[in-house]
């Protein structure tokens, strides 16, 4: 997954190997002007492409716009600008998937050769914008998340709240969290409260170590289960899974932790994303686990 700014769109700059991949901007584009060569092929066969790219654009351009205007943040006024920037491109290139749907399902071929045109000229102008943002966020000094103001000290002299590298790449609330332990809730709560300046990252860690030791008692039962000779196949097939997903889970931790050093936003975000993930899946091999070992 690319972070930052970019956010999902950045993979999309890249083109397959193997052919155009119309699930990236280049390869979309590639596809439809060898489409369009051809007399004989129809415009509006393609056109469900063209849509799907344009959905993804939006949706990453709410979730930007949401993520810059939400106000949990002062952000850098120069920040801001780059930001406001890239969702203008981000808008040039949501028009052009628009024109080229729209004259595609007319049948009109020189207005699809036109909008593949603005296409073009609006993706340069997104990467430009995009790259600029990633660059800026590079050599971006932490930002307090209580009171917003710039410098190097991990907590704010002012408010006392934790100052962390910005990664303004919003989010869906994932509702899975009401699935989990309290445990993992707590390690939910008070990640959230650092973002917004309630907690510090004392409180993160404490709540981290709490889980990662129920965790690795996890992994010391499930790899038990696999030296069990009583154990049938099936139940080491589930224990190997599980340890699997166990393990991940404790590698979410570790990013997590790693956050008192890194300051990276984004790392935080990856590790809760990968605790909530994996215990999810853990949770479900845990009780698949404990009705096969039921019927021995």
């Amino acid at each position: 997954m690319a972070d930052g700014i970019v956010g999902s769109l950045k993979d999309a700059w890249g083109v397959e190997d193997d052919g155009p991949d119309p699930s990236k901007l280049p390869g979309l584009m590639e596809l439809a002007e060898s489409w369009l060569e051809e007399e004989e092929n129809d415009p509006s066969d393609i056109a469900h492409h063209f849509e799907t790219m344009r959905n993804r654009v939006v949706e990453a351009h709410v979730h930007r716009s949401q993520a810059i205007s939400s106000g949990d943040v002062t952000y850098d006024p120069k920040f801001v600008a780059m930001v406001e920037k890239n969702l203008a491109d981000m808008v040039s290139v949501e028009k052009a998937l628009e024109h080229f749907i729209e004259s595609s399902q007319e049948g009109d071929r020189e207005e699809c050769f036109e909008a593949l045109g603005e296409l073009e000229q609006s993706i340069d102008a997104m990467r430009e914008s995009g790259d600029a943002i990633e660059a800026f966020l590079k050599n971006s000094p932490p930002v307090c998340m209580g009171c917003g103001s710039i410098g190097e000290e991990h907590v704010c002299p002012a408010c006392g709240a934790e100052r962390l590298i910005l990664d303004p790449n919003a989010r869906p609330e994932d509702e899975r969290k009401i699935q989990v332990s309290d445990e993992v809730l707590d390690v939910y709560t008070a990640y959230a409260e650092v973002l917004a300046g309630k907690a510090s990252m004392n409180d993160l860690v404490n709540a981290l170590q709490s889980l990662e030791f129920t965790y690795l008692e996890s992994e010391a039962i499930g790899e038990q289960t696999l030296t069990n000779e009583a154990a049938t196949d099936r139940i080491k097939k589930t224990a190997t899974e599980l340890v699997a997903e166990i393990r991940a889970t404790l590698d979410g931790i570790e990013k997590m932790h790693g956050v008192t050093k890194s300051r990276k936003i984004a790392e935080l975000t990856e590790g809760w994303e990968a605790i909530l993930n994996h215990t999810v899946k853990s949770q479900e091999l845990l009780h698949k686990l404990n009705s096969q070992a039921e019927s021995l």
